[in-house]
Order: structure tokens, then sequence, then C-alpha cells
């Protein structure tokens, strides 16, 4: 740990820490943070039926291949993959 020199405030040179003559800015406990969204934070939102969007990108195209093709299954598939079915 460095160490700087400073002037006692009794006029005197001395060598100190910096936490004695300089007030931390960081806290060792975890304040209470403002919030960024609706609600007060206190319940945590469940999101295990929320669709991924990669799944969601994945249905799209399933659906466009099938459109293209004129394969109704494939199109089926990507319907039901884009809103949370079988993947």
């Amino acid at each position: 740990m460095k160490y700087y020199p400073t002037l006692d405030p009794y006029g005197k040179d001395s060598i100190k820490m910096p936490s004695e003559h300089i007030t931390p800015t960081r806290s060792d406990s975890a304040h209470q943070q403002a919030s960024t969204g609706p609600g007060d934070g206190r319940r945590v939102q469940d999101k295990s039926n929320k669709v991924s969007l990669g799944n969601k990108i994945k249905g799209f195209g399933k659906v466009i291949q099938g459109t293209v093709t004129g394969d109704q299954g494939t199109k089926e598939m990507g319907h039901e993959t884009m809103h949370g079915g079988k993947q």
C-alpha cells in the first residue's frame, strides 16, 4: 500500500494512510437503488414461459421456409416454435 505525505493539522509533516485524510467513496454495504421500471422490485418476474428471441427467429424462418416450399407441416412447426410449443 502506498503512503502519501500530508501535512498534519498541527503543521508537522507526517505520513498517513490515504483513508486517514480522505473520505472513502465506496461502501461495503449495498444501498437501496432507484427503481428502473414499474413496481417496487420486491417481486421477481416469472420468465419461464417467455419464448426467447432465438426461438422466435428460428420459428419465423420455418414459417417462411414452409410458405416458400408449400410444406404446411414445416409452417405449423414454425408457428409452434415462435409461440413456445415444440422446438
